[in-house]
């Protein structure tokens, strides 16, 4: 284990604990994600940024379970002590990092980003936290992410669907 992950994991501060937990929960996590979703919609008032965010989400999601079948990476639970029971599947990438760096990129030029961006980093830094993930599959996940990014852009363009406003690319 890496002396960051081994330094995160390392930190016991119970509020961020249970926070950890919560955002570990999957059912929990789907139900941020769908309300950062409502949020996109209700403060940009863009159904193709919402649609576009829905599509890069889903993609990234998609590509990080693969990747997890591809690489078999184990993690880093079943090596160290964890704040949580070993999840069964892989560890790299990481899909929650995956997910929420993805709605981050998919606001790129709107007031939503910085938000969700911090958001992105508030549920990278549980994973590591609670001792499930290591540095590396988090960014294994934003490279998840980034490339769901693009591909949705091109995708998007592809099939002369109409980019939402302030789309920036990479």
């Amino acid at each position: 284990m890496d002396i960051f992950t081994s330094s995160i994991s390392g930190l016991s501060f119970f509020p961020l604990t249970m926070l950890s937990i919560l955002i570990n929960d999957a059912f929990f996590f789907t139900l941020l994600m769908l309300c950062a979703f409502l949020l996109v919609h209700s403060r940009i008032n863009d159904r193709r940024r919402l649609l576009f965010s829905i599509f890069v989400v889903l993609l990234s999601t998609f590509a990080a379970i693969s990747a997890k079948e591809a690489a078999k990476e184990p993690r880093v639970c079943l090596l160290f002590a964890s704040k949580i029971p070993c999840p069964q599947d892989f560890a790299l990438p990481s899909t929650h990092a995956a997910a929420s760096f993805a709605l981050a990129l998919s606001l790129l030029g709107t007031s939503l980003f910085f938000p969700a961006l911090f958001f992105a980093l508030v549920v990278s830094f549980s994973r590591i936290y609670i001792g499930v993930h290591s540095i590396g599959d988090v960014s294994g996940g934003l490279a998840i992410a980034l490339i769901a990014y693009y591909s949705a852009l091109v995708l998007w363009h592809a099939f002369s669907i109409k980019k939402p406003e302030n789309t920036v690319a990479l």
